[in-house]
């Protein structure tokens, strides 16, 4: 009698394959965000991101590529793949070897996470007594160098933060201390040269690293000694992937040690619509944090509705996560008086949704920001009433 021999490991796929086809449909929907279940029968095709149980990450992949599904982007910080589902296609989410699979929704630019740039730095690099008499930098200088800090004019010496935004345009205002610069907007790609085609980016990176060249040294960022990597996610409009910013983050992740990257900036915002334990891009951050790195976030610019009336739990994405350093907008009311400061009214406040926490951990200086722009940029061509005139 002639035995066949089939090897163990490919059994134990086909059982998981079968278990897969006859999951129920309520443990479907279970694993589903509020997202796609609201527009599971559109239709149309959607980005989802498909979280793989722990230890099954080859299975899932596998059962994704017999559906003839493409792979966008694998995302190990959170044990999950980016890809394009049709309505009918989101059953494969019953797999037994799946944990959940949540919409790959849109990230939009939001206010500024460290706007210390111009007016607002005298604000946030100065200190000011009960009199209201002001204290110069160089005493500053002082006491912080008998706290073994980096004196001012070279804040963030030694330190790299990854700009996770629209792009960087290579101003000579960074001074050659761009170091790395990824477009995750068609795939992961390494550009020869940084660009912004929207400009968001670029007037973030000027607020946090910026020397002030052209203005000597007024209008600097509050880091102008910190080094940059540049990790694009939006595209000329604006327009971008959460998929592709955790993907970003997973990059940076990577390359710590590399470039001794510190700081994550993070001025993009996506909607709640799960508890941050379960959101794709609030676990991502968190695995940086667990490697050491700072995420600060912007809280966003919902802190009013569409017909201007006040309203509260409208913190965004990632920063209704308790790991992360959320930045609300704080506006002078265009005086040097601190007293009359107040938070800036599209700046969204808490509680956050769903989970309930107190954010954001504090607010900045974000109205009336001058920073950096490029006269090819989006933002430069669409919105010259707020052009200041300057060179880059």
């Amino acid at each position: 009698m002639v035995r066949s021999w089939v090897p163990r490991h490919l059994v134990v796929l086909v059982a998981t394959l079968a278990i897969a086809a006859s999951a129920s449909t309520a443990n479907a929907q279970d694993k589903l965000d509020r997202a796609l279940r609201d527009g599971k029968n559109s239709g149309q095709s959607l980005r989802v991101i498909v979280k793989a149980k722990p230890g099954y990450e080859a299975w899932a992949r596998q059962l994704l590529q017999q559906s003839g599904t493409h792979i966008d982007a694998e995302l190990p910080s959170i044990n999950a793949l980016a890809v394009e589902l049709s309505g009918g296609q989101l059953d494969l989410c019953k797999s037994s070897v799946v944990e959940s699979c949540s919409e790959d929704t849109y990230v939009s630019p939001s206010q500024f996470a460290a706007s210390f740039a111009a007016r607002s730095r005298r604000q946030t690099a100065t200190a000011e007594s009960f009199d209201g008499a002001k204290i110069s930098e160089p005493s500053i200088n002082t006491l912080l160098g008998t706290l073994g800090l980096t004196p001012s004019a070279s804040f963030g010496y030694g330190a790299t933060v990854a700009l996770i935004d629209s792009g960087i345009y290579p101003s000579s205002a960074f001074d050659g201390r761009i170091k790395a610069f990824y477009d995750f907007t068609g795939g992961t790609t390494i550009a020869k040269y940084p660009f912004d085609d929207y400009g968001h980016g670029t007037h973030v990176a000027g607020i946090i690293a910026g020397t002030g060249y052209d203005s000597n040294g007024k209008h600097k960022g509050i880091a102008p000694g910190a080094k940059l990597i540049g990790l694009k996610v939006m595209d000329r409009y604006g327009r971008g992937y959460m998929g592709d910013v955790i993907a970003a983050i997973d990059y940076a992740i990577s390359v710590k040690g590399t470039y001794n990257i510190r700081v994550i900036n993070l001025s993009v915002a996506a909607g709640v619509f799960e508890s941050y334990w379960l959101d794709p891009l609030t676990l991502a951050t968190k695995r940086a944090v667990d490697n050491g790195i700072v995420v600060v976030a912007s809280a966003g610019n919902l802190g009013q509705n569409a017909l201007g009336q006040e309203q509260t739990g409208a913190i965004t994405s990632p920063g209704n996560a308790p790991w992360v350093l959320t930045v609300g907008a704080s506006s002078e009311e265009a005086s040097s008086k601190r007293s009359n400061d107040t938070v800036a009214k599209f700046s969204s406040v808490g509680p956050t949704w769903i989970d309930f926490q107190a954010k954001p951990d504090l607010v900045a200086p974000g109205v009336g920001i001058e920073s950096l722009t490029d006269s090819h940029t989006t933002l430069y061509q669409t919105v010259p009433s707020m052009l200041l005139s300057g060179s880059i």
